[in-house]
């Protein structure tokens, strides 16, 4: 009777031990509150040197934002194309759109992807945002006098968003 009972509990552990070995097929959503929320981003298991990645990005901010370039690890560069292949310079988001790339429409070509990356494997993407249409003037870092806060270098309404995504087989 004994030995019964083990293997029954043993059986009722196994299910929630396999689910916590699974890998999520989609990345963890990630938010900028008064910006932007990123989800369901994922790419393709490389097919030669080149693979597509895809997000949903929705904008969360009162003014339009603009997807300006993506990089990361396992991949040598990315451009933003529209549905017919093309190269464009940005994806911009009025406010309160979500824009959900798709193979049939925007996305993002990597090129010279490492052949090595298989699918669950999580590659870590950064992608740069822009609020508003126009970049405001360069600013060098520092500390504001008034305020004690520290002013950061680059152009002000420009921010990296990192995002881990997850290789999906197609």
């Amino acid at each position: 009777m004994k030995t019964h009972m083990i293997k029954k509990f043993l059986g009722f552990l196994a299910l929630p031990l396999a689910l916590l070995t699974i890998q999520p097929v989609m990345a963890q959503p990630v938010m900028m509150p008064d910006l932007l929320l990123v989800e369901e981003s994922h790419m393709e298991t490389p097919n030669g040197e080149a693979a597509n990645a895809y997000f949903t990005i929705t904008n969360l901010h009162e003014d339009p934002i603009r997807l300006l370039s993506a990089s990361g690890e396992g991949f040598e560069t990315a451009s933003l194309r529209d549905a017919n292949n093309e190269v464009i310079e940005y994806v911009e988001i009025l406010p309160g759109e979500r824009v959900v790339m798709q193979p049939s429409g925007i996305h993002v070509q990597l090129e010279n992807v490492d052949s090595e990356l298989a699918d669950g494997y999580p590659v870590e993407f950064t992608l740069l945002v822009r609020q508003g249409r126009e970049a405001l003037p360069y600013q060098e870092g520092g500390i504001n006098a008034g305020t004690r806060r520290e002013i950061r270098e680059g152009i002000p309404n420009e921010h990296e968003v990192s995002v881990n995504v997850p290789v999906r087989a197609y």
